[in-house]
């Protein structure tokens, strides 16, 4: 699989035996998704892809591969963009890859925390770029409203002003769960330290979650 995330690009090598799903090996390539070329997703895929192949016995490649793309990739018809499935054929020719379909990382995320605590999910994403931060607000299960505000000063105020932007929620879901950050610990603690009640965004502090580095696999 290869998952395209906001600052990097990882290909997971996973093996089907049995009717089960185990890792083999994975590795991570640094790429800025926002600037990046269709040539710059190539050569990063290529090298991550080169990586893991090391772990074949000799005489494998790999071939069949499942697509992880963000939410912004996707259309309103459940497929994707037509500029960002364009890159995904060219990268799919130059790098030998057949592509057996693709994934929402946001969606499969959703979906994995509702079989995990077997309810349904109220939540708010926070996906975090180099310049701008991406709020998922989640009610019942399902994605109700995307909104996405500049990073001018710290992450919390960009994520604090983006809320305010929000219209399909009276009450914000009171679950923050955080993404993608190199110190990812040290930001949880920013938000919990932040006055989030300040200007009655939230009846009471929310709960600030974090997703450990390698979740996604």
């Amino acid at each position: 699989s290869l998952i395209f995330k906001p600052k990097n690009i990882v290909a997971i090598l996973l093996s089907n035996k049995d009717s089960k799903l185990s890792i083999i090996s994975t590795k991570s390539v640094s790429l800025d998704l926002e600037s990046a070329s269709t040539e710059d997703m190539i050569s990063a895929g290529d090298e991550a892809i080169s990586s893991i192949e090391l772990s074949l016995d000799e005489g494998q490649k790999i071939e069949k591969t499942i697509f992880s793309v963000p939410y912004s990739w996707s259309d309103n018809e459940g497929g994707i963009k037509k500029e960002r499935l364009s890159q995904l054929k060219k990268l799919s020719v130059e790098l030998a890859l057949k592509p057996m379909g693709f994934i929402v990382n946001i969606e499969a995320l959703i979906k994995y925390f509702q079989d995990k605590e077997g309810v349904p999910l109220n939540a708010i994403f926070v996906e975090e770029t180099t310049e701008k931060v991406y709020l998922y607000l989640v009610k019942g299960g399902n994605i109700k409203e995307v909104q996405s505000g500049e990073i001018i000063e710290e992450v919390e105020k960009a994520v604090e002003h983006t809320l305010k932007k929000v219209e399909n929620f009276k009450d914000l879901p009171t679950r923050i769960i955080l993404l993608y950050h190199a110190d990812i610990e040290s930001r949880q603690q920013n938000f919990l330290n932040y006055p989030w009640t300040k200007d009655q965004l939230f009846m009471h502090l929310p709960q600030i979650s974090l997703m450990e580095k390698g979740f996604e696999n």
